[in-house]
Protein backbone atom coordinates (compact mmCIF):
# COMPACT_ATOMS: atom_id res chain seq x y z
CA UNK A 1 0.00 0.00 0.00
CA UNK A 2 2.82 2.40 0.85
CA UNK A 3 4.45 1.70 -2.49
CA UNK A 4 1.15 2.37 -4.27
CA UNK A 5 0.68 5.67 -2.47
CA UNK A 6 4.22 6.67 -3.38
CA UNK A 7 3.51 6.03 -7.05
CA UNK A 8 0.21 7.90 -6.93
CA UNK A 9 1.60 10.96 -5.19
CA UNK A 10 4.67 11.07 -7.40
CA UNK A 11 2.31 11.79 -10.31
CA UNK A 12 1.09 15.02 -8.70
CA UNK A 13 2.81 18.38 -9.13
CA UNK A 14 5.32 18.63 -6.27
CA UNK A 15 5.17 21.44 -3.76
CA UNK A 16 8.17 23.62 -3.00
CA UNK A 17 9.54 22.49 0.34
CA UNK A 18 11.36 25.80 0.91
CA UNK A 19 8.25 27.96 0.97
CA UNK A 20 6.91 26.91 4.36
CA UNK A 21 7.44 29.73 6.89
CA UNK A 22 7.40 29.66 10.65
CA UNK A 23 4.04 30.86 12.05
CA UNK A 24 4.13 34.53 12.98
CA UNK A 25 1.92 36.84 15.01
CA UNK A 26 -0.23 39.09 12.86
CA UNK A 27 -2.86 41.55 13.98
CA UNK A 28 -6.49 40.84 13.42
CA UNK A 29 -6.41 37.04 13.22
CA UNK A 30 -5.03 33.76 14.36
CA UNK A 31 -1.46 32.88 13.69
CA UNK A 32 -0.65 30.59 10.74
CA UNK A 33 2.16 29.92 8.30
CA UNK A 34 2.41 32.42 5.46
CA UNK A 35 4.40 32.49 2.25
CA UNK A 36 7.91 33.65 3.02
CA UNK A 37 8.49 34.93 -0.46
CA UNK A 38 10.39 33.62 -3.39
CA UNK A 39 7.38 31.71 -4.70
CA UNK A 40 6.47 34.22 -7.35
CA UNK A 41 2.85 34.06 -6.27
CA UNK A 42 2.63 30.28 -6.86
CA UNK A 43 0.83 27.97 -4.45
CA UNK A 44 3.93 26.44 -2.91
CA UNK A 45 2.80 25.09 0.46
CA UNK A 46 3.37 21.42 1.17
CA UNK A 47 0.50 18.93 1.11
CA UNK A 48 1.50 16.30 3.65
CA UNK A 49 0.90 12.69 2.72
CA UNK A 50 -0.34 11.56 6.13
CA UNK A 51 -3.36 13.93 6.28
CA UNK A 52 -4.40 14.10 2.65
CA UNK A 53 -8.18 13.70 3.24
CA UNK A 54 -8.26 16.30 6.04
CA UNK A 55 -6.07 18.75 4.13
CA UNK A 56 -8.18 18.35 1.00
CA UNK A 57 -11.33 19.07 3.03
CA UNK A 58 -9.88 22.26 4.59
CA UNK A 59 -8.47 23.42 1.27
CA UNK A 60 -11.83 22.95 -0.43
CA UNK A 61 -13.84 24.69 2.31
CA UNK A 62 -11.41 27.43 3.37
CA UNK A 63 -8.64 27.70 0.76
CA UNK A 64 -10.19 30.52 -1.28
CA UNK A 65 -9.67 32.93 1.63
CA UNK A 66 -7.09 31.20 3.79
CA UNK A 67 -4.79 29.86 1.10
CA UNK A 68 -2.18 31.90 -0.72
CA UNK A 69 -3.93 35.17 0.21
CA UNK A 70 -3.91 34.17 3.92
CA UNK A 71 -6.83 36.43 4.88
CA UNK A 72 -6.27 37.80 8.34
CA UNK A 73 -2.84 36.20 8.32
CA UNK A 74 -4.33 32.71 8.50
CA UNK A 75 -2.91 30.25 5.95
CA UNK A 76 -4.54 26.82 6.10
CA UNK A 77 -2.56 25.20 3.30
CA UNK A 78 -0.52 23.15 5.75
CA UNK A 79 -2.36 21.66 8.71
CA UNK A 80 0.88 20.17 9.92
CA UNK A 81 2.28 23.64 10.68
CA UNK A 82 -0.78 24.63 12.77
CA UNK A 83 -0.10 22.04 15.45
CA UNK A 84 0.89 23.72 18.74
CA UNK A 85 0.20 27.27 17.47
CA UNK A 86 -1.70 29.52 19.88
CA UNK A 87 -4.91 31.25 18.86
CA UNK A 88 -4.91 35.04 19.20
CA UNK A 89 -8.67 35.25 19.63
CA UNK A 90 -8.61 32.97 22.67
CA UNK A 91 -5.27 33.43 24.46
CA UNK A 92 -3.91 30.21 25.87
CA UNK A 93 -5.94 28.04 23.48
CA UNK A 94 -4.21 26.26 20.60
CA UNK A 95 -5.44 26.40 17.05
CA UNK A 96 -4.82 22.68 16.80
CA UNK A 97 -4.28 20.63 19.94
CA UNK A 98 -3.13 17.13 18.91
CA UNK A 99 -5.18 14.48 20.68
CA UNK A 100 -7.94 16.83 21.90
CA UNK A 101 -10.35 18.41 19.43
CA UNK A 102 -12.24 20.19 22.21
CA UNK A 103 -9.04 22.07 23.07
CA UNK A 104 -8.56 23.11 19.41
CA UNK A 105 -9.95 26.50 18.43
CA UNK A 106 -10.02 25.50 14.74
CA UNK A 107 -12.46 22.72 15.61
CA UNK A 108 -14.82 25.09 17.46
CA UNK A 109 -14.62 27.65 14.66
CA UNK A 110 -15.67 25.04 12.11
CA UNK A 111 -18.34 23.55 14.35
CA UNK A 112 -19.80 26.96 15.26
CA UNK A 113 -19.13 26.61 18.99
CA UNK A 114 -16.25 29.13 19.08
CA UNK A 115 -18.23 31.64 21.20
CA UNK A 116 -18.59 28.98 23.90
CA UNK A 117 -14.82 29.01 24.41
CA UNK A 118 -14.42 32.80 24.27
CA UNK A 119 -14.04 33.30 20.52
CA UNK A 120 -15.73 35.87 18.30
CA UNK A 121 -16.92 36.40 14.74
CA UNK A 122 -18.96 34.07 12.57
CA UNK A 123 -18.53 30.32 12.13
CA UNK A 124 -16.40 29.11 9.29
CA UNK A 125 -16.77 28.66 6.43
CA UNK A 126 -19.17 31.58 5.82
CA UNK A 127 -21.18 29.44 3.39
CA UNK A 128 -22.39 27.25 6.24
CA UNK A 129 -21.32 24.63 8.73
CA UNK A 130 -19.56 21.61 7.27
CA UNK A 131 -21.57 18.36 6.92
CA UNK A 132 -21.48 16.03 9.92
CA UNK A 133 -19.35 13.44 8.10
CA UNK A 134 -16.71 16.09 7.30
CA UNK A 135 -16.68 17.35 10.88
CA UNK A 136 -16.35 13.76 12.10
CA UNK A 137 -13.38 13.20 9.79
CA UNK A 138 -11.57 16.27 11.12
CA UNK A 139 -12.52 15.66 14.75
CA UNK A 140 -11.34 12.05 14.69
CA UNK A 141 -8.09 13.10 13.01
CA UNK A 142 -7.39 15.68 15.73
CA UNK A 143 -8.21 13.21 18.51
CA UNK A 144 -5.89 10.67 16.87
CA UNK A 145 -2.97 13.07 17.16
CA UNK A 146 -3.43 15.46 14.20
CA UNK A 147 -0.37 14.00 12.49
CA UNK A 148 0.49 14.58 8.86
CA UNK A 149 3.39 12.18 8.89
CA UNK A 150 2.96 9.15 6.59
CA UNK A 151 1.77 6.16 8.58
CA UNK A 152 4.43 3.45 8.80
CA UNK A 153 3.58 0.16 7.16
CA UNK A 154 3.00 -2.42 9.86
CA UNK A 155 4.08 -5.96 9.07
CA UNK A 156 1.89 -8.59 10.67
CA UNK A 157 3.64 -11.88 11.34
CA UNK A 158 1.49 -14.86 12.17
CA UNK A 159 1.49 -18.63 11.93
CA UNK A 160 -1.21 -19.76 9.47
CA UNK A 161 -1.68 -22.89 11.56
CA UNK A 162 -2.88 -20.71 14.44
CA UNK A 163 -5.73 -19.16 12.43
CA UNK A 164 -9.20 -19.62 13.83
CA UNK A 165 -10.82 -22.01 11.35
CA UNK A 166 -14.26 -20.71 12.22
CA UNK A 167 -13.20 -17.18 11.31
CA UNK A 168 -11.31 -18.38 8.25
CA UNK A 169 -14.49 -19.81 6.75
CA UNK A 170 -16.72 -16.89 7.67
CA UNK A 171 -17.65 -14.20 5.16
CA UNK A 172 -19.57 -11.08 6.20
CA UNK A 173 -20.54 -12.78 9.42
CA UNK A 174 -22.02 -15.86 7.75
CA UNK A 175 -20.38 -19.33 7.56
CA UNK A 176 -18.74 -20.08 4.24
CA UNK A 177 -16.35 -22.57 2.69
CA UNK A 178 -14.30 -23.13 -0.42
CA UNK A 179 -16.13 -24.03 -3.60
CA UNK A 180 -16.45 -27.66 -4.63
CA UNK A 181 -14.10 -28.35 -7.51
CA UNK A 182 -13.74 -30.78 -10.40
CA UNK A 183 -10.39 -30.39 -12.16
CA UNK A 184 -9.17 -32.13 -15.27
CA UNK A 185 -5.71 -33.71 -15.26
CA UNK A 186 -3.12 -31.71 -17.16
CA UNK A 187 -0.81 -33.19 -19.78
CA UNK A 188 2.20 -33.77 -17.51
CA UNK A 189 0.05 -35.18 -14.72
CA UNK A 190 -1.66 -37.70 -17.02
CA UNK A 191 1.61 -38.89 -18.52
CA UNK A 192 3.24 -39.28 -15.10
CA UNK A 193 0.23 -40.96 -13.50
CA UNK A 194 0.02 -43.70 -16.14
CA UNK A 195 3.75 -44.42 -15.67
CA UNK A 196 4.94 -43.26 -19.10
CA UNK A 197 8.36 -41.78 -19.83
CA UNK A 198 8.83 -38.14 -20.73
CA UNK A 199 9.83 -39.17 -24.25
CA UNK A 200 7.05 -41.69 -24.80
CA UNK A 201 4.17 -41.28 -27.29
CA UNK A 202 1.87 -40.75 -24.29
CA UNK A 203 3.73 -37.52 -23.52
CA UNK A 204 2.28 -36.07 -26.75
CA UNK A 205 -1.25 -35.84 -25.35
CA UNK A 206 -3.70 -32.95 -25.78
CA UNK A 207 -4.48 -32.39 -22.09
CA UNK A 208 -2.36 -29.27 -21.75
CA UNK A 209 -3.74 -26.08 -20.28
CA UNK A 210 -5.61 -23.71 -22.63
CA UNK A 211 -3.51 -21.26 -24.61
CA UNK A 212 -5.10 -18.45 -22.63
CA UNK A 213 -3.71 -19.85 -19.35
CA UNK A 214 -0.39 -18.55 -18.14
CA UNK A 215 0.65 -21.72 -16.31
CA UNK A 216 0.47 -25.38 -17.30
CA UNK A 217 -1.27 -26.44 -14.07
CA UNK A 218 -4.19 -24.05 -14.63
CA UNK A 219 -7.10 -26.35 -15.50
CA UNK A 220 -10.07 -24.47 -14.02
CA UNK A 221 -13.27 -24.73 -16.10
CA UNK A 222 -11.53 -27.05 -18.58
CA UNK A 223 -13.60 -29.94 -19.91
CA UNK A 224 -13.28 -32.35 -22.81
CA UNK A 225 -14.34 -30.74 -26.08
CA UNK A 226 -14.66 -32.81 -29.29
CA UNK A 227 -11.30 -31.70 -30.69
CA UNK A 228 -9.43 -32.60 -27.50
CA UNK A 229 -11.30 -35.90 -27.28
CA UNK A 230 -10.33 -36.83 -30.84
CA UNK A 231 -6.65 -36.24 -30.11
CA UNK A 232 -6.86 -37.98 -26.75
CA UNK A 233 -8.32 -41.13 -28.31
CA UNK A 234 -5.07 -41.50 -30.28
CA UNK A 235 -3.07 -41.97 -27.06
CA UNK A 236 -5.64 -43.09 -24.46
CA UNK A 237 -4.80 -46.79 -24.93
CA UNK A 238 -1.37 -46.15 -23.37
CA UNK A 239 -3.06 -45.42 -20.02
CA UNK A 240 -3.88 -49.05 -19.24
CA UNK A 241 -0.98 -50.62 -21.08
CA UNK A 242 0.50 -52.58 -18.18
CA UNK A 243 -2.95 -53.98 -17.31
CA UNK A 244 -3.55 -55.60 -20.70
CA UNK A 245 -1.22 -58.56 -20.27
CA UNK A 246 0.61 -60.24 -17.44
CA UNK A 247 3.90 -58.88 -18.83
CA UNK A 248 4.80 -56.10 -18.20
CA UNK A 249 2.88 -56.70 -15.02
CA UNK A 250 1.06 -53.81 -13.31
CA UNK A 251 2.31 -52.42 -10.03
CA UNK A 252 -0.68 -53.83 -8.21
CA UNK A 253 0.13 -57.29 -9.52
CA UNK A 254 3.72 -56.98 -8.34
CA UNK A 255 2.47 -55.95 -4.92
CA UNK A 256 -0.05 -58.78 -4.58
CA UNK A 257 1.65 -61.71 -6.26
CA UNK A 258 -0.45 -64.43 -4.52
CA UNK A 259 -3.64 -62.62 -5.49
CA UNK A 260 -2.32 -62.24 -9.03
CA UNK A 261 -1.83 -65.97 -9.34
CA UNK A 262 -5.29 -66.83 -8.03
CA UNK A 263 -7.54 -63.99 -9.10
CA UNK A 264 -6.08 -61.58 -11.64
CA UNK A 265 -4.43 -63.89 -14.15
CA UNK A 266 -7.74 -65.49 -14.97
CA UNK A 267 -8.55 -62.31 -16.84
CA UNK A 268 -5.45 -62.80 -18.98
CA UNK A 269 -5.71 -66.58 -19.50
CA UNK A 270 -9.30 -67.87 -19.25
CA UNK A 271 -11.22 -68.02 -22.50
CA UNK A 272 -14.43 -67.12 -20.64
CA UNK A 273 -13.59 -65.31 -17.36
CA UNK A 274 -16.13 -65.76 -14.57
CA UNK A 275 -18.16 -62.89 -13.14
CA UNK A 276 -16.00 -62.97 -9.99
CA UNK A 277 -12.83 -62.85 -12.13
CA UNK A 278 -14.12 -59.87 -14.13
CA UNK A 279 -15.22 -57.96 -11.02
CA UNK A 280 -11.93 -58.57 -9.19
CA UNK A 281 -9.87 -57.48 -12.17
CA UNK A 282 -11.93 -54.33 -12.78
CA UNK A 283 -12.04 -53.33 -9.11
CA UNK A 284 -8.29 -53.86 -8.77
CA UNK A 285 -7.58 -51.98 -11.99
CA UNK A 286 -9.77 -48.98 -11.16
CA UNK A 287 -8.23 -48.59 -7.71
CA UNK A 288 -4.64 -49.27 -8.73
CA UNK A 289 -4.54 -48.10 -12.33
CA UNK A 290 -7.20 -45.45 -13.07
CA UNK A 291 -9.03 -43.86 -10.12
CA UNK A 292 -6.46 -44.47 -7.35
CA UNK A 293 -9.31 -44.83 -4.90
CA UNK A 294 -11.95 -47.51 -4.43
CA UNK A 295 -14.54 -47.24 -7.24
CA UNK A 296 -18.16 -46.60 -6.39
CA UNK A 297 -20.68 -49.36 -7.08
CA UNK A 298 -22.09 -47.35 -9.99
CA UNK A 299 -18.64 -46.88 -11.54
CA UNK A 300 -17.84 -50.56 -11.20
CA UNK A 301 -21.23 -51.63 -12.58
CA UNK A 302 -20.89 -49.47 -15.69
CA UNK A 303 -17.42 -50.79 -16.51
CA UNK A 304 -18.54 -54.38 -15.82
CA UNK A 305 -21.31 -54.09 -18.42
CA UNK A 306 -18.83 -52.62 -20.88
CA UNK A 307 -16.23 -55.35 -20.18
CA UNK A 308 -18.74 -58.16 -20.71
CA UNK A 309 -19.81 -56.62 -24.02
CA UNK A 310 -16.15 -56.42 -25.04
CA UNK A 311 -15.57 -60.08 -24.16
CA UNK A 312 -18.64 -61.03 -26.21
CA UNK A 313 -17.28 -59.07 -29.16
CA UNK A 314 -13.91 -60.76 -28.70
CA UNK A 315 -15.48 -64.18 -29.06
CA UNK A 316 -17.47 -63.08 -32.11
CA UNK A 317 -14.75 -61.11 -33.92
CA UNK A 318 -11.70 -63.11 -32.90
CA UNK A 319 -9.94 -60.36 -30.95
CA UNK A 320 -6.81 -61.12 -28.96
CA UNK A 321 -7.31 -60.84 -25.18
CA UNK A 322 -4.76 -58.02 -24.98
CA UNK A 323 -6.83 -56.09 -27.53
CA UNK A 324 -9.98 -56.65 -25.47
CA UNK A 325 -8.35 -55.50 -22.25
CA UNK A 326 -6.97 -52.44 -24.02
CA UNK A 327 -10.53 -51.67 -25.12
CA UNK A 328 -11.73 -51.97 -21.51
CA UNK A 329 -8.94 -49.98 -19.86
CA UNK A 330 -9.23 -47.23 -22.46
CA UNK A 331 -12.94 -46.93 -21.70
CA UNK A 332 -12.10 -46.51 -18.02
CA UNK A 333 -9.66 -43.73 -18.87
CA UNK A 334 -12.40 -41.93 -20.78
CA UNK A 335 -14.54 -41.68 -17.64
CA UNK A 336 -14.91 -38.70 -15.36
CA UNK A 337 -13.45 -40.59 -12.41
CA UNK A 338 -10.12 -41.09 -14.18
CA UNK A 339 -9.69 -37.81 -16.07
CA UNK A 340 -11.13 -35.44 -13.49
CA UNK A 341 -10.06 -35.00 -9.88
CA UNK A 342 -13.01 -34.18 -7.63
CA UNK A 343 -13.10 -32.26 -4.37
CA UNK A 344 -16.81 -32.50 -3.65
CA UNK A 345 -16.97 -34.07 -0.20
CA UNK A 346 -19.74 -36.28 1.10
CA UNK A 347 -21.93 -36.87 4.10
CA UNK A 348 -24.28 -34.59 5.98
CA UNK A 349 -23.44 -30.88 6.19
CA UNK A 350 -22.26 -29.59 9.56
CA UNK A 351 -23.94 -26.77 11.45
CA UNK A 352 -22.39 -24.24 9.07
CA UNK A 353 -23.49 -26.09 5.93
CA UNK A 354 -20.02 -27.42 5.13
CA UNK A 355 -19.31 -30.92 3.79
CA UNK A 356 -16.00 -32.57 4.59
CA UNK A 357 -13.74 -33.98 1.88
CA UNK A 358 -13.61 -37.76 1.77
CA UNK A 359 -10.41 -39.42 2.95
CA UNK A 360 -9.48 -40.30 -0.64
CA UNK A 361 -10.18 -36.76 -1.86
CA UNK A 362 -8.01 -35.47 0.97
CA UNK A 363 -5.14 -37.74 -0.05
CA UNK A 364 -5.47 -36.80 -3.72
CA UNK A 365 -5.51 -33.12 -2.79
CA UNK A 366 -2.21 -33.50 -0.92
CA UNK A 367 -0.63 -35.39 -3.81
CA UNK A 368 -1.88 -32.74 -6.24
CA UNK A 369 -0.14 -30.04 -4.25
CA UNK A 370 3.29 -31.55 -4.66
CA UNK A 371 3.37 -34.19 -7.37
CA UNK A 372 2.28 -34.79 -10.94
CA UNK A 373 1.72 -38.45 -10.07
CA UNK A 374 -1.34 -39.68 -8.17
CA UNK A 375 -0.72 -41.47 -4.91
CA UNK A 376 -0.74 -45.21 -5.61
CA UNK A 377 0.09 -44.91 -9.31
CA UNK A 378 2.76 -47.04 -10.96
CA UNK A 379 6.16 -45.51 -11.61
CA UNK A 380 8.04 -45.30 -14.87
CA UNK A 381 9.78 -48.52 -15.98
CA UNK A 382 13.31 -48.79 -17.32
CA UNK A 383 15.33 -51.96 -17.12
CA UNK A 384 17.98 -51.88 -14.41
CA UNK A 385 16.89 -48.52 -13.00
CA UNK A 386 16.94 -47.52 -9.36
CA UNK A 387 16.13 -49.39 -6.15
CA UNK A 388 12.58 -50.56 -7.04
CA UNK A 389 13.15 -53.35 -9.53
CA UNK A 390 13.56 -51.11 -12.58
CA UNK A 391 10.67 -48.81 -11.57
CA UNK A 392 10.80 -45.26 -10.26
CA UNK A 393 8.30 -46.09 -7.50
CA UNK A 394 7.98 -48.96 -4.99
CA UNK A 395 5.63 -51.86 -5.68
CA UNK A 396 2.88 -50.16 -3.64
CA UNK A 397 2.92 -47.26 -6.09
CA UNK A 398 3.74 -43.58 -5.65
CA UNK A 399 3.50 -42.13 -2.13
CA UNK A 400 2.33 -45.39 -0.55
CA UNK A 401 2.09 -43.97 2.98
CA UNK A 402 -0.34 -41.33 1.73
CA UNK A 403 -2.45 -44.01 0.07
CA UNK A 404 -2.41 -46.09 3.25
CA UNK A 405 -3.48 -43.10 5.37
CA UNK A 406 -6.49 -42.62 3.10
CA UNK A 407 -7.37 -46.32 3.37
CA UNK A 408 -7.25 -46.45 7.19
CA UNK A 409 -8.67 -42.96 7.80
CA UNK A 410 -5.62 -41.57 9.59
CA UNK A 411 -5.41 -38.87 6.92
CA UNK A 412 -8.02 -36.99 8.97
CA UNK A 413 -5.42 -36.35 11.67
CA UNK A 414 -3.83 -32.96 10.85
CA UNK A 415 -0.48 -34.11 12.24
CA UNK A 416 -0.52 -37.14 9.92
CA UNK A 417 -1.48 -35.06 6.89
CA UNK A 418 1.21 -32.49 7.68
CA UNK A 419 3.90 -35.15 8.10
CA UNK A 420 2.94 -36.84 4.81
CA UNK A 421 3.02 -33.55 2.95
CA UNK A 422 6.53 -32.88 4.18
CA UNK A 423 7.64 -36.47 3.58
CA UNK A 424 6.75 -36.38 -0.11
CA UNK A 425 7.46 -32.72 -0.89
CA UNK A 426 11.26 -32.79 -0.73
CA UNK A 427 14.19 -34.60 0.79
CA UNK A 428 17.65 -36.03 0.36
CA UNK A 429 18.06 -39.31 -1.53
CA UNK A 430 20.90 -40.07 -3.95
CA UNK A 431 18.94 -43.07 -5.27
CA UNK A 432 15.79 -41.12 -6.18
CA UNK A 433 15.08 -42.17 -9.76
CA UNK A 434 12.15 -40.03 -10.87
CA UNK A 435 14.04 -36.78 -10.34
CA UNK A 436 15.82 -37.36 -13.62
CA UNK A 437 13.67 -39.91 -15.45
CA UNK A 438 10.53 -37.77 -15.28
CA UNK A 439 12.24 -35.07 -17.33
CA UNK A 440 13.91 -37.30 -19.89
CA UNK A 441 15.47 -40.73 -20.28
CA UNK A 442 18.98 -39.38 -20.24
CA UNK A 443 21.93 -40.97 -18.46
CA UNK A 444 23.65 -37.59 -18.14
CA UNK A 445 20.98 -36.60 -15.64
CA UNK A 446 22.33 -39.17 -13.21
CA UNK A 447 25.00 -36.59 -12.31
CA UNK A 448 22.73 -34.64 -9.99
CA UNK A 449 22.63 -33.51 -6.40
CA UNK A 450 21.12 -35.83 -3.84
CA UNK A 451 18.55 -33.22 -2.80
CA UNK A 452 15.18 -33.57 -4.55
CA UNK A 453 11.82 -31.83 -4.68
CA UNK A 454 8.54 -33.26 -5.91
CA UNK A 455 7.69 -32.65 -9.55
CA UNK A 456 4.91 -30.11 -9.09
CA UNK A 457 7.10 -28.04 -6.80
CA UNK A 458 9.68 -28.09 -9.60
CA UNK A 459 7.04 -26.75 -11.95
CA UNK A 460 6.07 -23.98 -9.55
CA UNK A 461 9.62 -22.67 -9.52
CA UNK A 462 10.05 -23.08 -13.26
CA UNK A 463 6.75 -21.51 -14.33
CA UNK A 464 5.72 -19.10 -11.57
CA UNK A 465 9.19 -17.84 -10.68
CA UNK A 466 10.92 -18.34 -14.05
CA UNK A 467 13.75 -20.33 -12.50
CA UNK A 468 15.42 -22.05 -15.44
CA UNK A 469 16.50 -25.65 -14.91
CA UNK A 470 15.33 -25.73 -11.29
Amino acid sequence: MLALLTILFSCKEPYNNTSRAIPSDSAGGDTAPVDSGGGGGADTAIQDEGCQPEQALITSACGSCHGQTALGGLDLRSLDALSGTESKQVPGMLLLSPGDRDASYLWHKLKGTHSDVGGSGQPMPPSGTLPDEDLSLLGDWINDGASCAPQPEVETVYDPNDLDQGELFTCDGAPSSSQARIRRLDAEEWRSTIGAKAGSPAASNPLGAPSSARFSTYQADVGMDPSTLGLYLDVAHYAGGSWTDVYPEPAYARQHQPQTDRELRCMFRDAAPSDDCIETYLRTFLEGGAYFRPPTDAELDRLTVFAKDALTTEAREGWERQETLSHITTAAWLSVGALFVAELGEGSPDGDGRVRLTDWEHARLISNLISDRAAGSQGVFRWGLGPYGSYTEPVEGAMPDLQAAAADGSIRDPAVARALLRQYAAGVDPERADTFLDWGDNRRNLARAEEWTASRIDRVFQEWFDVEGF
